[in-house]
């Protein structure tokens, strides 16, 4: 029998045995919840007579049944998603080894044929499965939970799928980037961010399957694979933990919500569910309430020219302005005073003051505040029963009506503790919001305090904007205790090079339990930071182990692109030598932009299925565009909008980025200075196979 031959039939008899085996397990689940729904039916006619004991005892053991059936039938329902997903393609390829019969199949999990217990497939984060993603032949070593391993790899194979079935398969050769690996790469008209486990590259591999360390740093250039390797990675702790790991206690930080709904599908189509997902303002909200600014308000002024970036703000400097700023403040500016009862001193405010000084920005402030306010509490309940006892026993002896005795000891008690709730907001309370109010109202102060910290003459006088939430944040997260996310373990932080000194401190004290993973690229930054990014980031988070990591080479975008992105601002991203169209560059007058994306617009029409995406520099630009066009096409701006539906999608940079298209016209206008070359980078990088550029920039 020819190879193909024998790989289609085999395909096909392992994905009849994968969809026997779906069955059984529904039809089991179906009866497990009749069984699960009779229990709860059992423990409600129970519990009706609660009091009983023999009742109690009875709703107990129930009680015990009704949760191992719940935990019994969620580990149905995981087993059915992921044989639901092997169904739809049993695996996607195949290694062999010198001296062994048989072949190993990859795919999404493992599965075997419960009738011969043959293990037909192999889970892609089983140990001997990295052998897959090797890149050449020959004798190779594998890590497994007995120790390293080692074997002669003679084969590896891709199989390419349909739902119709196997088509056609790929082994691999010696070239840097093999047929296999250039068909996925060509494909288009795919709008969500999607597994590639199938082509996961060496290095790519090495990522996943890297040890744990306490922060991973990785930067990678456009389309090098880093966020989708990211979430790979969690998908292969998650199954390799051993319960150290869940689906409750790992959260992954995205840069805004559409790019939530851009990959939500990832980890589900890898067999794991993915619970907890955030953007900064997400974390922001939950603890300041609702912000009245917002990050894209934030970037549309600074691509509007309508304000200028200060690196002052949310940098190092910043933040230990912020910690001399507090302390300073508990020195000289916090009403301390000492606390009097009946002439007796109870509480004396230099031992507070002191305390408070010596624990600043090591211990949440509040701690120490609320156990002040308990000892006031334990401090007055002896001296106050003697005092209002003494009172009760003298307005007895002269005789006052029982009523009015009554009013004036009510009225006596009422001032004491009025008098302790005076004391305990005016000294036992700090405002965080207050605090750093008056850094603001008084600049001469501020600036003495920053001392020698480079404080820049319009840090006082600018208004109020989004960067302030985080310096608001930090003085906060000093005084408040905040232990939301004390059982997260594990922390993955995308485009990550947009978060400054500042909004790194706060994920520190946030996710205080986690190991940290950053993926980013900082040539695609829009902040401007005063020291190098894995510099900074280690000085953070001062992690006893780290790893960091460079990917250079770029998947996603042909040779002409990379090429055209890098005319724009050098960089030392690599193609893998993809052919594709040539980028059309266009020179035109920003007033003349509208008739040339019609044509173009109209062109794109003609010969594609789906919608063209624009990418401007600002949500204003945005507007403007959408609302002429929106006369003649179908027009989102929506990443997440099906562009099957829709004739043109227009995004500003700051909302494009992160994701990936197959065609895209980049709309070039005149920024900020420090601002030009990482936007145009950016936005011609987001193509997969074709851009095109308007460029306005010196065009009279």
């Amino acid at each position: 029998m020819k190879a193909l031959e024998y790989e289609k039939e085999r395909f096909l008899n392992t994905k009849n045995l994968i969809a026997i085996e779906l069955k059984k397990t529904e039809d089991k689940l179906i009866e497990h919840s009749a069984k699960h729904q009779l229990s709860n039916q059992e423990m409600l006619g129970i519990s009706k007579d609660y009091a009983s004991d023999d009742v109690r005892a009875a709703l107990s053991q129930s009680l015990q049944i009704f949760q191992q059936e719940s935990a019994n039938n969620e580990r149905l329902n995981e087993k059915i998603r992921a044989l639901a997903a092997l169904e739809k393609q049993p695996y996607f390829g195949k290694f062999d080894l010198e001296g062994e019969d048989e072949s190993y199949y990859v795919g999404l999990s493992h599965f075997m044929d419960s009738s011969t217990l043959d293990l037909l497939v192999y889970d892609w984060r089983a140990p001997i499965s990295s052998l897959f993603y090797e890149q050449s032949y020959g004798q190779k070593t594998y890590m497994t939970p007995e120790g390293k391993q080692t074997a002669f790899l003679s084969l590896k194979r891709h199989f390419y799928s349909t739902e119709k079935g196997l088509s056609h398969y790929y082994d691999m050769d010696a070239t840097p980037a093999d047929d296999y690996l250039i068909e996925i790469l060509s494909e288009k008209n795919q709008q969500q961010l999607s597994p590639i486990v199938q082509s996961i590259q060496k290095k790519q591999n090495q990522i996943i399957r890297s040890e744990e360390v306490d922060l991973l740093n990785i930067q990678g250039v456009p389309g090098s694979g880093k966020s989708i390797i990211a979430l790979h990675r969690m998908a292969y702790l998650l199954y390799h933990s051993k319960g150290i790991y869940t689906h409750n206690n790992m959260v992954i930080l995205s840069p805004n919500d559409a790019f939530k709904v851009y990959i939500e599908n990832v980890l589900p189509a890898l067999g794991e569910r993915m619970n907890l997902q955030y953007t900064m303002e997400d974390l922001l909200e939950n603890s300041l309430g609702t912000l009245k600014y917002s990050k894209k308000m934030f970037l549309n002024d600074l691509m509007t020219n309508k304000r200028r970036v200060m690196p002052f703000k949310n940098s190092k400097s910043h933040y230990l302005f912020l910690k001399a700023w507090l302390k300073y403040y508990l020195n000289h500016l916090h009403p301390f005073e000492d606390f009097y009862f009946d002439n007796q001193l109870i509480l004396k405010s230099d031992d507070i003051k002191d305390h408070l000084i010596n624990q600043c920005t090591k211990k949440p402030l509040e701690v120490i505040l609320s156990n002040y306010r308990s000892r006031l509490q334990s401090l007055l309940e002896y001296p106050m029963k003697v005092k209002f006892d003494a009172l009760e026993e003298q307005v007895s002896k002269h005789n006052i009506e029982p009523g009015d005795a009554e009013k004036r000891l009510k009225k006596l008690k009422r001032h004491f503790y009025q008098k302790i709730n005076r004391y305990t907001q005016k000294v036992l309370t700090l405002d965080f919001y207050k605090i750093y109010k008056m850094m603001y109202e008084k600049p001469e102060t501020a600036r003495m305090v920053g001392g020698d910290l480079n404080i820049p003459k319009e840090f006082f006088s600018s208004s109020f904007h989004y960067e302030d939430y985080f310096a608001q944040m930090c003085l906060k997260l000093w005084i408040v205790e905040e232990r939301s996310y004390k059982h997260i373990q594990y922390l993955l932080v995308d485009e990550s090079q947009d978060y400054e000194y500042i909004p790194y401190q706060i994920l520190k004290s946030l996710f205080y339990n986690a190991k940290i993973t950053l993926v980013g690229d900082v040539d695609q930054s829009l902040v401007h930071r005063e020291m190098n990014f894995f510099e900074m980031t280690s000085d953070v988070f001062e992690p006893e182990s780290k790893e960091e990591i460079l990917l250079k080479t770029c998947y996603r975008s042909t040779e002409k692109i990379v090429n055209l992105a890098q005319s724009y601002m050098p960089s030392l991203m690599k193609h893998i030598g993809r052919p594709g169209e040539p980028a059309q560059v266009y020179k035109e007058s920003i007033n003349n932009v509208m008739p040339l994306l019609v044509s173009l617009i109209d062109q794109h029409k003609e010969k594609n299925e789906s919608g063209i995406v624009i990418i401007t520099s600002s949500e204003d630009q945005t507007r403007d565009i959408g609302l002429t066009l929106k006369e003649r096409y179908q027009v989102t701006m929506n990443q997440n909008d099906d562009l099957k539906t829709k004739d043109v999608l227009i995004l500003p940079i700051y909302e494009a980025k992160g994701f990936e298209f197959d065609r895209l016209i980049y709309l070039r206008t005149k920024l900020q200075e420090n601002l030009q070359q990482y936007v145009d980078y950016t936005a011609i990088t987001r193509a997969k196979h074709h851009v095109i550029l308007i460029d306005t920039l010196d065009v009279i």
